[in-house]
């Protein structure tokens, strides 16, 4: 079970193991959307300290060690894990697979109206248009 928790200013990312073993990283900047993918936890984080903007944060599945950090593009707001790979989703209805070793652009695709990426094995994205909702599944 992964999850973020917040307790004032610190942010947790948390990992327990199905025997019950808890693993927890400290981090102030574990706010945003959390994905698995790759055997790695992939974090989008707003960050406001001396280097502002919005990062993948990327740690390590089983023990949890921070991997690495990359900017990327404010225009994200959600992030799904597919497996092996990432799901990004922007405005303007952006949708983009990322790489979960460097988070670099595997592909790109325009899903007007695109507001949710769906993890799961089969890369996915939640679209509204006119108070209506419409699976959209993400092939290439």
């Amino acid at each position: 079970y992964e999850a973020i928790r917040s307790n004032q200013t610190n942010g947790y990312l948390v990992r327990v193991t199905p025997s019950g073993t808890v693993l927890k990283v400290t981090d102030t900047h574990l706010s945003g959307p959390l994905a698995l993918a790759g055997g790695r936890v992939d974090l989008l984080a707003q960050r406001y300290n001396s280097h502002p903007g919005l990062y993948f944060d990327s740690y390590r599945e089983s023990t949890l060690a921070h991997v690495y950090s990359r900017r990327v593009s404010l225009r994200y707001f959600d992030i799904a894990g597919t497996g092996t790979r990432l799901l990004a989703v922007g405005t303007l209805g952006e949708v983009r697979e990322l790489s979960p070793t460097t988070a670099a652009v595997l592909s790109s695709v325009n899903v007007p109206g695109a507001s949710m990426a769906l993890a799961g094995p089969v890369p996915a994205v939640l679209a509204v248009s006119g108070g209506s909702y419409s699976l959209n599944r993400i092939t290439g």
